[in-house]
Parts: C-alpha cells; sequence; structure tokens
C-alpha cells in the first residue's frame, strides 16, 4: 500500500513538472537577460520574468505573447517552445529630414549662376559634371583676357590707316602696310653688301676677304716647296 502511494505521488510530481514550463527572456542586439518581461497566454494567464530573464508558466498555454518596453512584442508556442527567446529592439526610424540655414536663398542663387554660366560655354550641365574648377581657376582667366586683348590689337591692325584709304581712293593703288618686323628687316638688308653671290655686311665682307688671302698665301707657299727640290744641305747647321 506505502508503495502505491509513493508511486502515485512521484506520478503526480513528475506530472507538475511536465505541466510547468520554463523559458529565458533575452536581448537579441547583446543577449542579455531582460527582467521585468511580462509573458500573456491565450488562456488568459501571466507570468514575469525574474532578473536572470527567466519566466515558469504552470498553467498549459497554446500560445502566449512575449512584451517589454523597448522592444517589439513577439508570439511564442508551448509546442515548439525554445530554451531561449530573443526580442529585438525597437528601431525609431525618422523620415526625411531637411536642414535649412540663413543663407539657403544665396545658396540657390549661386547655383542658378553657375549653371547659367555654364551653359554659355555650352557644356552640359549635369549636377555637378561641368568643369567648375576651369571656371574659376585663375590662370584661366588670366589666359583669355590675355588672348582678348591679343585678338584687339590684331582687329585694330587689320584695320587700315585713313591716310593709306584715301591715298588708295586717289591713286586707284593698293598699298599694303608693312609690319614692324617688316621695316626691321629692310633696314637690315639696307645696309647690306653683295660678295661671291652673297648679301653681307661689310664687316662680314672684310672678314670673307681676309680669309681669302690668307688662303691664297697658304697655297702659294705650298706650291713653293713642292716646285722646290728637296736636298740633304737645307738641313745642315750653320757653322
Amino acid at each position: 500500500m506505502k508503495k502505491l502511494l509513493l508511486m502515485i505521488c512521484l506520478l503526480m510530481i513528475v506530472g507538475l513538472a511536465k505541466a510547468q514550463k520554463t523559458c529565458v527572456i533575452a536581448s537579441a542586439e547583446d543577449h542579455v537577460p531582460i527582467r521585468e518581461a511580462l509573458i500573456h497566454t491565450d488562456n488568459n494567464h501571466w507570468a514575469r520574468t525574474d532578473y536572470r530573464g527567466y519566466f515558469t508558466m504552470k498553467y498549459q498555454f497554446d500560445s502566449a505573447t512575449v512584451s517589454k518596453q523597448g522592444y517589439l512584442k513577439t508570439t511564442i508556442y508551448l509546442k515548439n517552445l525554445p530554451d531561449t527567446v530573443f526580442l529585438l529592439p525597437e528601431s525609431q526610424q525618422l523620415g526625411t529630414v531637411e536642414v535649412w540655414g540663413k543663407n539657403q536663398q544665396h545658396v540657390r542663387d549661386m547655383e542658378d549662376q553657375i549653371s547659367e554660366s555654364a551653359s554659355q560655354y555650352g557644356g552640359p550641365v549635369t549636377g555637378a559634371s561641368f568643369d567648375l574648377a576651369n571656371m574659376l581657376d585663375k590662370r584661366g582667366r588670366r589666359d583669355h583676357k590675355h588672348l582678348q586683348k591679343a585678338k584687339k590689337l590684331l582687329g585694330e591692325y587689320d584695320r587700315k590707316d585713313p591716310i593709306v584709304s584715301a591715298y588708295e581712293k586717289a591713286t586707284g593703288k593698293k598699298y599694303q602696310l608693312k609690319t614692324p618686323y617688316e621695316v626691321e628687316l629692310e633696314k637690315r638688308d639696307s645696309g647690306l653688301v653683295e660678295y661671291k653671290g652673297e648679301k653681307m655686311t661689310p664687316q662680314q665682307k672684310k672678314a670673307e676677304k681676309i680669309g681669302d688671302v690668307i688662303v691664297k698665301t697658304g697655297k702659294a707657299i705650298d706650291k713653293l716647296h713642292r716646285d722646290k727640290p728637296v736636298s740633304l744641305d737645307m738641313f745642315k747647321k750653320e757653322e
């Protein structure tokens, strides 16, 4: 009889142990146990986790909701209840944030001016694809200024002098103005003399003549030595 009662008590203890469900609730971010998380079953029973994140449900249930402030709610099921349930932290997502400065209108005006300047250069404007560095480069602006100045001077040179125009109109002849470089060449050529079919300065002509005299003298001396017979008496020392 005592053995029978002992067997019944053991069966009741085992059944009660099987009926109690234990689980750990932890954070999915750092796996730290969550205390005071609430567990609400589908048959309206409640449980709360301790400082270790453990909870024990004495009553049977099919599903339960686990909730904790700052975490997303999750649903657990008795038939596949794991040893640990991880809760995801709530993420507060912000919408589109626009920051407006005091000088926002000035920024827009500058963008419009840049777009207008880029369109004048003939390049397509697609965001920041145009060469802004070239537009702002001091060297580029300086070279452009010099080019415009040179074009202006050439244009003034191309225009004929009023006196020349009156001369051509009166005589019916065309008169071509000479450039300063051409005038300088004419001045230099006017002092040249012709020597051996080439034009040269008087100094060059004098040097050429001296050179010719030296060459002729050398040839004459060489010819003289070639024509004179060689004898041993020429190499005797004078006594």
